[in-house]
């Protein structure tokens, strides 16, 4: 394989404290960097070191991933993102997520480079935080030190975005929507189907992402007990998914709930496409899960399938509004058999919420969204910091 180099003063330094080949969001920023001509080094962590050309322009460096969690690792990570990008003398200075930036707003203080910050989610009140009165509080400290030094800030959904501009008086963020891009458009799939031997006649059900607390996993697990029929895939892996294992044999539901690895970005859309119904149950744990619009909701629908979600501001704007589902107010096993019984009983359900997905996607444009940041990017590199 030949030998990638590493550019010393590229327009944009972009990292993250994940591997930004498998990021979604970074992937699509990189390619709207990409597709306005700019040079760019991300900067990643993950589970060995590697440095790779992700697009023409646009390298890749992943550094070790360090162990721990809370304000021991997040030194770490400081201290390893801090070393690698304080040679780099950049244009532009983008941190993907709270743990890079205070590293990247140093960088850019010295290199008079310009400074943004992507704010994904509330990070003082992730779920890591919940009954962590004191996790909560270094985080906020942590925002509200580094958050007004960004040119520009950015995130993924409208209250989210009130909530920084009003919580740290800020402009409000560029809303920036986890909308894949593009979406699919082929014929019918059955991978899943084939891959575990579920009947065509038989309603299958979705839930995908990492598996970890706070998504409603064991919630959908349940509600299996309580309408018969449906098979249950997640697709994905996680720290759950062999108490999920456990719990689908204490209940009799091995041969109806299945586990997937975790699929390639590129391979997602066809793979979820063989599903009937996309799952979405986001516990509100902490105010960042409450307001939250994940990545999983826009990729069911961009993958042609109904989602049955929780009634939270942000999903359930997109499921009631467009009618492309059902939405559920709590996570009771019942509660959730309920909004599965609907559709085994009245099957042309189905077909009407797909065929109004696409009106989901005409104000959800990944189009917009893709230009929302790029616009952005490409006026504060028009507007260089002066010393």
């Amino acid at each position: 394989m030949p030998s990638v180099s590493i550019p010393d003063n590229p327009d944009v330094l972009f990292c993250l404290t994940g591997d930004v080949r498998t990021n979604s969001r970074a992937l699509r920023q990189l390619d709207a960097l990409h597709e306005q001509g700019l040079s760019v080094l991300a900067v990643g962590l993950a589970s060995g070191a590697s440095t790779e050309l992700l697009r023409p322009g646009v390298t890749a460096v992943h550094v070790q991933a360090p162990q721990g969690s809370g304000p021991r690792w997040f030194r770490k990570v400081h201290l390893l993102m801090k070393a690698n990008v304080r040679g780099v003398r950049a244009r532009l200075y983008h941190a993907s997520d709270l743990f890079v930036l205070p590293a990247l707003a140093s960088a850019a203080e010295v290199h008079l480079g310009r400074l943004t910050f992507d704010s994904r989610e509330l990070y003082p009140h992730v779920g890591a935080t919940r009954g962590k009165p004191w996790a909560s509080w270094f985080w906020g400290m942590i925002e509200r030190r580094y958050i007004r030094r960004a040119d520009r800030v950015f995130t993924v959904n409208d209250s989210i975005a009130d909530r920084l501009a009003e919580t740290y008086r800020i402009d409000r963020p560029v809303v920036v929507p986890n909308v894949p891009q593009p979406r699919r458009s082929g014929g019918a799939s059955t991978y899943l189907r084939d891959y575990f031997g579920i009947p065509d006649d038989t309603l299958l059900l979705l839930a995908q992402g990492y598996i970890k607390p706070g998504r409603g996993f064991e919630a959908a697990v349940r509600a299996l007990k309580h309408v018969e029929g449906p098979h249950l895939v997640f697709l994905g892996d996680g720290p759950l998914r062999e108490r999920l294992s456990s719990m689908a044999g204490e209940a009799g539901l091995y041969e109806r709930v299945h586990f997937h690895p975790a699929v390639p970005p590129g391979d997602l859309l066809d793979v979820t496409a063989s599903a009937d119904v996309g799952l979405c149950l986001i516990e509100p744990l902490t105010e960042s899960l409450r307001l939250s619009l994940p990545n999983k909701l826009f990729e069911y629908l961009a993958a042609g399938i109904p989602v049955v979600g929780t009634r939270l501001p942000e999903i359930r704007r997109v499921i009631e509004e467009y009618d492309v589902g059902a939405t559920v107010d709590d996570l009771r096993p019942e509660s959730i058999a309920a909004a599965l019984q609907r559709v085994i009983v009245s099957p042309d359900l189905l077909h009407r919420w797909s065929a109004n997905i696409p009106a989901v996607f005409e104000t959800f444009d990944p189009a917009a969204a893709s230009d929302a940041f790029s616009s952005t990017i490409s006026r504060l590199l028009t507007q260089p910091k002066q010393a």
